[in-house]
């Protein structure tokens, strides 16, 4: 008979024997065959190759994201290609890029400022060799660089997902999901329990075997491996849930298919699969989202927003208002709204009309959001952290000399500038206050633009969009205010409040998004009922309205945001 492989150290003791969450799916695979006999650890046949197909029917079928350089569909892969992934979505550390500095390196990106939102999901995997030295209640991993002599090269299994622990108070990757493919993988469960403090969130372990089982390694891949792939491959439920015992069942299967690849019969192995709560595990679990192929690609989709949804009144002032008085250095356009995402909404689609309506020959620029608070932070104050601007220097000096940099025409990449003003917060002289600001801000300009640095050149136009968020009975903008204290130098757009969407609107909207040409050819959008999301009353707000769309079409809610009101 062959010998039987395990994924056990010999160091220890152990025996043989909901609707779908919104935000990002992101994979983290670490995998090691090629071990060094030198550092006491046998080399193994599958773990890389059991970790590549797992990623392969992942990308294929689920809501993880797919970089560019993926072949196509599942059945388009090399039986044996294995592609190393290496972006922050899905990383992926094969044998000799399997060590400790790696794996912590990429654990510190996911739970970094850049890294996981509290929306987004993790799936971690790992297949090797794994012990639980001493039947105590301490698991280890082993990275491609573990001595089996030298413990503090070894990778506590906690080591995998601590970083996002108290999810409350980090707000860290909202649903948590690790794989282990190893001996005694089910060492990282023990003690664990769901916490009485429920929440709407998940931590979760699958392992392949429990604490003080070992795992077999197989011949064309672990059973357990070959298992959870085929659970994988099969599903068909939009949402699907590890479910213990179905996959137990699945293993059995494939534990029999390996039995009868040797020839001195079955074989005699107890490998119970656990699939447990771990420490501070809210109400949820994870979820393999499947992928849509009907669901509309997300740059369509916002641009039909962008495009038809609202703002018609707004249009209109933009192209009555934008030609008077000819061309401004300083453009001012207010916009109200109690939502500064659709003040920012409106923006894009304003600057988008200008594009279309003047001509204009520029990429939209990142706008600069400020956003002062009720603090104390006033407005040159909040510009000038946007702008990082060290506290020490003229910081009103320092902002405009900036701007100027930016707007100058004989820079290569020279294009208007877009500053954003958010005020949330309600005050009987806001209003004086803002073109106040505004008036300083012109002045500052005027200055800078006479240092002798400035004194030759041409600067293109600023564009200063002020998001006034106050409710409809307070007293909003008008153009007389500014040109009393501003005088006729700046350009001033009044726009008209931007109230709820009406249902005629919406109708609209979706009539010239589903129109032939360009139109979205989603089946799942042209059969889009809107009075499902009216309740029977003729407007909605306008965020809830593309919030509801976007999770009813199963389009991805962070990136239409991000192309809507994020910059």
């Amino acid at each position: 008979m062959d010998e039987l492989t395990t994924r056990a150290l010999g160091l220890g003791k152990g025996n043989t024997g909901a609707a779908a969450p919104p935000g990002r799916y992101f994979l983290f695979v670490i995998a090691v065959d090629s071990y060094q006999p030198a550092n006491g650890l046998r080399a193994l046949q599958n773990p890389v190759k059991d970790a590549n197909n797992i990623v392969k029917v992942l990308l294929d079928k689920y809501s993880f994201t797919r970089p560019e350089t993926a072949p196509p569909f599942l059945d388009g892969y090399e039986e044996d290609e294995v592609i190393p992934y290496d972006t922050p979505e899905l990383k992926c550390l094969y044998n000799e890029k399997a060590n400790l500095d790696e794996i912590y390196a990429h654990l510190d990106l996911l739970a970094g400022d850049n890294g996981l939102t509290e929306n987004d999901n993790l799936l971690v995997y790992f297949a090797g060799h794994g012990d639980n030295v001493d039947n105590n209640a301490i698991g280890y991993l082993m990275p491609f660089d573990a001595d089996t002599g030298k413990k503090k090269t070894w990778l506590r299994c906690e080591n995998l997902f601590e970083q996002f622990n108290n999810f409350l108070a980090k707000k860290k990757c909202r649903d948590l999901l690790l794989i282990l493919d190893c001996c005694c993988a089910g060492v990282v469960t023990h003690g664990m329990k769901i916490s009485d403090n429920a929440t709407t969130f998940s931590r979760y372990a699958l392992a392949s075997a429990s604490m003080h089982q070992q795992a077999l390694d197989g011949k064309k891949g672990s059973p357990f491996a070959n298992a959870l792939y085929n659970i994988l491959k099969k599903n068909t439920e939009p949402g699907f849930f590890i479910q213990e015992e179905k996959l137990q069942k699945e293993f059995d299967k494939q534990l029999e298919i390996l039995s009868n690849e040797y020839k001195s019969g079955p074989i005699q192995h107890v490998q119970k699969i656990r699939y447990q709560p771990l420490k501070e595990c809210g109400d949820s679990q994870f979820m393999f989202r499947l992928k849509d192929p009907d669901v509309p690609p997300v740059d369509q989709l916002s641009e039909t927003f962008i495009k038809y949804l609202n703002f018609f009144e707004q249009r209109i002032d933009l192209a009555t208002h934008y030609d008077e008085g000819g061309k401004k250095d300083l453009i001012i356009i207010t916009t109200v709204c109690k939502n500064f995402n659709i003040h920012k909404l409106q923006g894009k689609v304003l600057f988008e009309e200008l594009k279309v309506q003047q001509g204009f020959n520029f990429v939209f620029s990142s706008p600069i959001v400020v956003e002062p608070d009720k603090t104390g932070n006033d407005t040159w104050t909040a510009l000038s952290n946007t702008l990082q601007i060290p506290p020490e220097h003229d910081i009103r000096q320092q902002c405009a000399i900036y701007i100027c940099d930016r707007l100058l025409l004989d820079e290569e990449t020279a294009q208007p500038l877009i500053i954003y003003l958010g005020y949330n917060f309600q005050s009987g002289n806001l209003s004086s206050m803002i073109i106040q600001f505004c008036k300083e801000l012109q002045d500052e300009l005027n200055k800078a633009k006479a240092r002798v640095e400035y004194r030759q050149s041409s600067f293109n136009s600023l564009f200063l969009v002020i998001g006034d968020t106050r409710s409809g009975n307070n007293q909003f903008f008008s153009r007389p205010d500014f040109v009393s204290i501003m005088g006729e130098e700046p350009k001033v757009i009044i726009s008209r409040p931007v109230g709820d969407l009406q249902k005629g609107f919406a109708n609209r909207w979706h009539k010239d998004a589903c129109a032939a040409g360009e139109g979205i050819k989603s089946r799942n959008f042209q059969k889009l009922n809107l009075d499902d999301y009216f309740g029977g009353k003729k407007s909605c707000d306008i965020e809830t309205f593309i919030l509801e769309i976007s999770r009813q079409l199963g389009v991805n809610e962070m990136e239409l945001t991000k192309k809507l009101w994020h910059f």
